[in-house]
């Protein structure tokens, strides 16, 4: 069994706990909550650069339901989070520089988005991978020279779609549109889930006020007390009266 764990693993769990708190945020309103979203959310996106999907998601989740949270909170928590995204990438790059360790900001020649998008454009494989096809060309082609390495990607991407019969371009863009769906879809039981167990937990946490003396909805007591009005001006069983002004059974 392998022992290593991919980033992705540890930046799922961070990410998917930002969503949770977002809806805790939006179900209590609570500004706490979104600074605990905000916080996972820049740590899953320091693990796997992925962390813009669910920042999206939350700007959205926040401006539909910035009447029910109020402008005010809603604006704050949008501050935050787009405040707080970063962080961890400029907190790694100051400390790198200040220790020495690169004498450039770590994004001047980082990977380019090009890279990615080449691994997509393949009829062999399913999804981004293209068995070190794209890696070869950043580190051995191009030096590990993101300008560079810029280049020989768009030419590569466009070789790949000039050479793509079609029948094999309509089989990759189905490939291509079917994953976007499973993403999209797989982001909306997410949210569905994270709402459902936050419903939840303020029901749960409802019902054990009332349990625990807490009023209901009708404000009455319980039925030992017998002091709240019954119908048409009675009250309950172990009140003075019944329905009707009547007395009750124990009443009299």
């Amino acid at each position: 069994m392998s022992n290593l764990i991919y980033n992705d693993v540890i930046a799922t769990a961070f990410l998917t706990s930002a969503l949770y708190f977002a809806v805790k945020f939006i179900k209590r309103r609570s500004m706490k909550d979104i600074l605990f979203a905000a916080t996972l959310l820049a740590v899953g996106n320091y693990f796997r650069s992925i962390g813009i999907i669910f920042l999206i998601t939350m700007v959205f989740s926040l401006l539909f339901n910035i009447r029910a949270i109020g402008v005010k909170k809603a604006l704050g928590a949008l501050f935050i989070t787009a405040l707080l995204f970063n962080v961890p990438g400029w907190t790694q790059n100051a400390v790198l520089q200040s220790t020495n360790v690169v004498d450039e900001p770590i994004n001047t020649n980082s990977a380019p988005v090009y890279m990615w998008l080449n691994m997509g454009v393949n009829l062999e494989t399913f999804g981004f991978w293209d068995n070190w096809q794209s890696y070869t060309i950043y580190q051995q082609d191009a030096n590990y020279n993101k300008a560079e390495s810029t280049k020989l990607f768009k030419v590569e991407i466009s070789n790949k779609l000039s050479e793509a019969s079609l029948r094999g371009g309509s089989k990759m863009r189905t490939k291509r549109f079917l994953a976007l769906i499973i993403a999209v879809l797989s982001c909306s039981m997410v949210l569905v889930s994270c709402e459902a167990i936050t419903a939840q937990k303020i029901l749960s946490t409802y019902s054990g006020s009332r349990a625990n003396g807490g009023q209901g909805f009708t404000d009455g007591r319980a039925k030992d007390g017998g002091g709240s009005p019954g119908m048409n001006g009675g009250t309950r069983r172990n009140g003075s009266q019944g329905t009707d002004g009547g007395s009750g059974q124990s009443g009299r």
